[in-house]
């Protein structure tokens, strides 16, 4: 069966679309409000009341609409509001009367001068505090790109996990959705912190909650984190008591050192006995902005490790719970470590059985019989073939030798999918017209389906159970094998996304 091309594919339009639409939305809201600026004195007091005086330095330019004091829970404060009247720079001069602290006699006149601009679109845009009235919409515009992001990616999931189509892209869009949805909760929270303590929005500001978003992702999940650490040892320890002790069977433990151990590095380097050690090494005032950079670029770089992880778990508990069409031609058999005798082992009698199983449900429903393709050669230590004993085993429960294809030359899981590809091909002639599934552990299913994928087989998963202690690592290889398998993708984001931090980084506190 063909796959499908998704290039230019409506389903992607909608959501740029959605994007589209909200940022004029964003757009027509800041022309509207805009076009008028206003300035707050007295929030820490120092003025006499009545006193406040402002100048346009050119009213062809910037005007001073009014001027109002208001009782806050601070005190009293000055808005001193200005209309944008053509494009051009301005001063906006506040002169005032100042008190003295101990007398509360006036002493002297105090000026401060705000550094203006009018844009040609009318926005009357504060120099000397990087901010404009509505500039809390550049915190709308980042949670609802991100929202709108995610919401096209959750609804690519679910059509993939509908189709049957499990692939490595599902596990990016997965993830980036993941990320998306829990740091625009993140950012949310942080603006809302922002708005009851009525700080001005600015892109300063907006910098400053951004990269504080990583590092609060990763606090947020980490006492999910630690509990995930926790089970994945037990379970290390569970199955060393079964299977006994081998290096294998530890890659619970070594992945929950590496995420505490992660999770550890992330609070010292946001520590400011960090920053201070930073400095004394480089002997400059630079070094700080060093230490804060590499704390930020650290954080984010350990939270997209942690959404792929989640993210994997996530597809392949989906592709488990996937079931395909009783339509099925063809059965590939995944084939595994035999025994001495010659017979399968029981995780290889899994699966086999499991292929058994949905063979059998499907001619019960339909009338329709498939063929298996029991798969695997045959290893240096074995007597014959993994597909040789799968056919032996599936003779004894009553299948005819003519509906079983052997495939015995292949030594892993991509070589079982490329070469049985060959042998159906062989057998039907064409794979366009067939419908190919494969049988396979469970923790497995999903590395078949990106396999399958590589080399361009629509298959859909048969999903074998596995003993519970057996699972998380096995699982955890797998997530390895992925990570490993898209390396170049990995390094390639990891460098994309440190460049634009940096970027990002010397234009807010730099530049």
């Amino acid at each position: 069966m063909k796959k499908k091309s998704t290039i230019l594919n409506p389903r992607f339009l909608i959501p740029l679309a959605v994007l589209l639409l909200f940022y004029i939305g964003c757009g027509v809201y800041v022309l509207q409000v805009s076009g008028v600026n206003t300035v707050e004195y007295g929030r820490e007091g120092g003025y006499v009341e009545g006193t406040i005086r402002a100048v346009s330095s050119d009213e062809r330019v910037l005007r001073v609409k009014r001027i109002t004091e208001v009782e806050k829970e601070y005190g009293t404060v000055a808005l001193v509001e200005t209309e944008g009247v053509a494009p051009g720079d301005a001063v906006l001069s506040v002169k005032y009367s100042q008190l003295s602290e101990s007398d509360e006699k006036t002493v002297n006149t105090g000026d401060t001068k705000v550094m203006m601009c009018v844009t040609p679109f009318g926005m009357v845009y504060n120099r000397s505090m990087d901010t404009f009235t509505g500039s809390e919409i550049i915190m709308v515009m980042a949670i609802g790109t991100m929202l709108i992001i995610a919401s096209g990616l959750v609804a690519s999931v679910v059509r993939k996990f509908r189709d049957g189509e499990f692939s490595y892209s599902m596990v990016d869009r997965c993830g980036l959705a993941i990320f998306f949805i829990i740091n625009s909760a993140v950012v949310f929270h942080e603006c809302m912190e922002m708005q009851d303590l009525e700080i001005p929005f600015s892109f300063w500001l907006a910098s400053q909650i951004l990269f504080d978003s990583g590092q609060l992702f990763v606090m947020l999940s980490l006492m999910p984190l630690a509990i995930l650490a926790f089970a994945l040892a037990l379970s290390n320890l569970w199955l060393v008591r079964h299977e006994g002790f081998r290096p294998m069977n530890l890659l619970g433990v070594f992945l929950g050192v590496v995420m505490m151990g992660g999770i550890a590095v992330m609070m010292i380097m946001t520590s400011h006995m960090y920053y201070r050690s930073v400095e004394t090494f480089f002997q400059s005032s630079e070094s700080y902005y060093l230490a804060a950079f590499m704390s930020i670029a650290f954080s984010f770089i350990y939270c997209y490790f942690e959404c792929m992880l989640l993210s994997t778990i996530v597809c392949a508990i989906l592709s488990t719970l996937y079931k395909p069409a009783y339509d099925l031609d063809y059965i590939i058999i995944l084939g595994c470590a035999i025994r001495g005798d010659g017979t399968p082992t029981p995780l290889l009698r899994g699966r086999a059985d499991r292929a058994l199983s949905f063979e059998k449900e499907q001619f019960d429903k339909t009338g329709k019989h498939a063929k298996f393709v029991p798969s695997g050669g045959q290893g240096s230590d074995e007597v014959i073939s993994e597909a040789e004993s799968m056919k032996r085993y599936l003779m004894e429960q009553g299948v005819p030798e003519e509906r079983i294809i052997k495939e015995d030359q292949s030594v892993n899981t991509l070589q079982n999918m490329a070469f049985s590809k060959k042998v159906i091909e062989g057998d039907a002639g064409s794979l366009d017209d067939v419908n190919v599934g494969f049988s396979t552990t469970n923790y497995h299913v999903f590395r078949g389906y990106t396999l399958a994928d590589r080399i361009r087989m629509k298959v859909q998963g048969l999903s074998a159970k596995t003993k519970l202690y057996f699972f998380p690592n096995a699982f955890i290889r797998e997530f390895i094998g992925l990570l490993w398998e898209k390396k170049l993708r990995h390094i390639l984001f990891i460098v994309l996304l440190t460049l634009g931090l940096g970027a990002l980084y010397y234009v807010a506190y730099i530049d």
